[in-house]
């Protein structure tokens, strides 16, 4: 059985994950915490042309997960209610550097203003 990040999530508190791009990782992460009866909910941020986020927030919801959807121009007074932001990564650098969905940068400066840890989520296969 392959562990998808349980660690990240607190026991103790409702977390609020914010999460940018639209990933298969983040489908089996979220219904696999809904199956053992963690507390959260996922705050869907969307960019333009290609709104990815409305699929993840489609699916998200099938599994019973509590979602909020925005544009990512709302996110600056959703950013302080945010425990955690997740990030799909496109590909990892070999220097460490992690690509993105349009807008990634922006929301991990936002969030590094609030203290707010940003974890990028990257399948293995997508590291160069």
């Amino acid at each position: 059985m392959v562990s998808y990040g349980e660690e990240l999530f607190s026991k103790k508190k409702q977390e609020t994950i914010m999460v940018l791009g639209c990933s298969l990782v983040f489908d089996e992460l979220f219904k696999t915490m809904v199956e053992k009866g963690t507390q959260f909910t996922v705050i869907v941020v969307d960019t333009s042309p290609s709104f990815q986020g409305r699929a993840l927030l489609q699916r998200l919801s099938t599994y019973g997960v509590n979602c909020k959807y925005t544009l990512i121009n709302g996110i600056g007074c959703l950013i302080p209610t945010t425990t955690k932001v997740f990030i799909d990564a496109h590909y990892v650098l070999g220097n460490g550097g992690v690509v993105g969905t349009m807008g990634t940068s922006m929301v991990a400066y936002l969030a590094s203003q609030y203290k707010v840890p940003v974890i990028a989520w990257c399948e293995t296969y997508k590291f160069t």
